[in-house]
């Protein structure tokens, strides 16, 4: 999956017209709302694509920690990680993932209740791969 994203974001650019509501997605029962990226960049594919990127990397590394995790219940590396990743979530419309990534961040930087840590991590890890799947079917309305 991820490597049919970076194929995308590393295409060149297809410009789409701004602020056509047919290239914009409904967002009914979607994880990801990309119309705030769409608005923050007027539409401009590079922009949008350069933002993914970005984004992606952060994810993979996010989803990297979370498996590192559960190999080796290491707290520092993920406390970082998942604080980074949360400060980037907006930009895909991913607001909503907020809370339990707070949730995991106090587990991790004070409770260390590790069998909680592990259930947060499995379905954040699921939420990503989630995500994944359905940025690369977002991304063909560009």
């Amino acid at each position: 999956m991820i490597t049919q994203l970076q194929q995308w974001v590393d295409a060149p650019e297809n410009p789409i017209s701004y602020p056509s509501q047919k290239a914009l997605p409904p967002p009914d029962g979607k994880i990801i709302r990309l119309r705030f990226l769409c608005n923050l960049t007027q539409g401009k594919t590079h922009l949008i694509k350069s933002l993914l990127k970005d984004f992606l990397l952060i994810e993979q590394e996010f989803v990297h920690s979370i498996d590192q995790w559960l190999l080796f219940e290491d707290c520092s590396q993920l406390a970082g990680v998942t604080h980074k990743f949360m400060g980037s979530i907006s930009l895909v419309g991913l607001e909503n993932l907020e809370p339990t990534l707070r949730q995991l961040e106090q587990q991790l930087k004070s409770d260390k209740n590790t069998s909680k840590i592990t259930e947060l991590c499995r379905s954040l890890k699921q939420f990503c791969h989630n995500f994944e799947k359905e940025l690369a079917e977002e991304i063909s309305w560009l």
